[in-house]
């Protein structure tokens, strides 16, 4: 059979794409955010955060992307996740920094909402990282 592009089939399948397209834009929005607050320069990922309040949110289907924002606008991040593994029973929200020397690093986040705990990765160190947990909040 040939479609022209005229015909009633050819604009009903346009009208099926479409409504498609626009069903699947809620499941690209933000899945979780929140707030915290650091209390010194923090590293995370490529970014170097100074200490301040920050919002972030987090989005799943752009490949686990996290954008952290300093509530002052100075500081901007987008931060990968490099792993997502479940949240053990009792666990609350927070960071999970550890230290390299004088240097601290996130190298976790838990989100209970979500049920899970999102790696970043710790910058790899011949000396024992020291771990320091700050709390987040949820709007």
């Amino acid at each position: 059979m040939r479609f022209t592009t005229g015909s009633s089939v050819s604009k009903m399948l346009f009208a099926v794409l479409a409504v498609l397209t626009l069903s699947t834009i809620p499941a690209v929005a933000q899945e979780a955010s929140g707030k915290f607050t650091l209390a010194k320069e923090v590293r995370w990922g490529s970014a170097v955060l100074p200490a301040g309040e920050y919002t972030y949110a987090l989005e799943h289907q752009t490949g686990q992307v996290l954008f952290v924002r300093n509530t002052n606008g100075r500081a901007n991040a987008i931060v990968l996740v490099k792993s997502a593994s479940l949240v053990n029973e009792g666990e609350r929200d927070r960071l999970v920094l550890q230290r390299n020397g004088d240097d601290w690093f996130v190298s976790s986040m838990v989100i209970t909402n979500l049920g899970q705990v999102l790696s970043f990765g710790a910058p790899s160190t011949h000396s024992e990282p020291a771990n320091k947990v700050a709390a987040l909040s949820t709007p």
